[in-house]
Formats: C-alpha cells, sequence, structure tokens
C-alpha cells in the first residue's frame, strides 16, 4: 500500500516491522481494530494523533440551535475523549482531545432554524465502560433515552447505547469486539 492512497490516511511517521507492515503509534487506544488488522496480516498506517484516521475526514450537523447542541454534545463526547477545539464562529468543531487540531465532528447554525435532517451517528468507544458514561452524561445533558447500553443482535460482541440529541439525531457510543467493524 502506498502512503497517502488506499483505506488509511497517510502515515506521519511509519513503522517497519518485519513483513514490511506498518503498525499504528496509537496503541493505547482501539486495541480492538489494531489486533483486528495485525492478525489479518493488513497494513496499518501511523498517526501521531490520538485518534485512529479513516476514510471519513470529518461530518458537520446542522442544528436549529447553536449553544444548546454545543452544550449537549461538549458533555455527551466528554467520556468518549471528544473536546470542542475549533472554533470557526459560529461553527464549532469537536475532536479527539490532544494537542493537534483536527476535529473530525462540527456543529453550525442551519440558519432557516430547521437543522439537518435527523441523522445517525456512532462514535467509537474504546470499552463498555466509556459507553455507559457517554449515556449517562448524554442523558444529564438533556438527551432523550433512544437504547440503553447493552449487547445488540447486529452481531457478537456489538456494544452500544443510543441517545437522541437536542435536535432529534440518533447519536450512538459503540464498542464492537466481534471484528465485524462496519
Amino acid at each position: 500500500m502506498e502512503q497517502g492512497g488506499g483505506l488509511y490516511a497517510p502515515a506521519r511517521r511509519p513503522v517497519h516491522l518485519k513483513g514490511n507492515f506498518e503498525i499504528c503509534a496509537r496503541l493505547s487506544r482501539h486495541r480492538a481494530i489494531r489486533e483486528k488488522i495485525i492478525l489479518a496480516r493488513l497494513p496499518l498506517l501511523v498517526d501521531d494523533s490520538p485518534r485512529i484516521t479513516d476514510m471519513i475526514d470529518h461530518l458537520t450537523l446542522k442544528v436549529r440551535d447553536i449553544q444548546t447542541s454545543i452544550d449537549f454534545y461538549s458533555k455527551a463526547l466528554a467520556p468518549l475523549g471528544y473536546v470542542a477545539k475549533a472554533h470557526h464562529e459560529p461553527t464549532i468543531g469537536f475532536g479527539a482531545e490532544d494537542d493537534g487540531a483536527h476535529s473530525d465532528f462540527y456543529l453550525t447554525p442551519s440558519g432557516d432554524g430547521t437543522g439537518s435532517p435527523v441523522t445517525h451517528i456512532a462514535f467509537r468507544a474504546d470499552d463498555a465502560a466509556m459507553v455507559d458514561a457517554f449515556y449517562r452524561e448524554a442523558l444529564a445533558a438533556g438527551g432523550r433515552d433512544n437504547g440503553a447500553p447493552g449487547l445488540r443482535d447486529y452481531h457478537p460482541h456489538y456494544y452500544s447505547a443510543f441517545v437522541l440529541d437536542p435536535d432529534g439525531n440518533n447519536v450512538e457510543a459503540v464498542v464492537d469486539w466481534s471484528g465485524a467493524q462496519g
């Protein structure tokens, strides 16, 4: 796999191991993904930031009330390691709590007061405790229950929780130990 192409984002600091496989520098988080890739002998590129880079760079939700949504997501995503970091007033970007500038989840006012069409967003969690904490914090921040933490029938070991945000979006935190990611 060439750098800059393929399934994973280009590496800033690749580490070459036996078999010419590149391993992610971020070993403490997303253990299940790392192990899946290593066991399948798939190349994984290094990203020095504490987030794992996937094909989607960022997503923006148009919201009816920007401050209500900022307050909600600041509290709901904190257990998952997300913080508000990009301030392009009135748009706010959330990303991994790190030294990097990258945000991958943005909120912006809709302008017409309608918000985006209702959608579903799933945020990765490292373990069930993070899913549980997301659920508690999201409800405490004004979210509405849409599925308490627990195993789902999607495939074995899929543990998640669902909360509706202030605009009615279905927000999920998930940890999937099945290796079926996708």
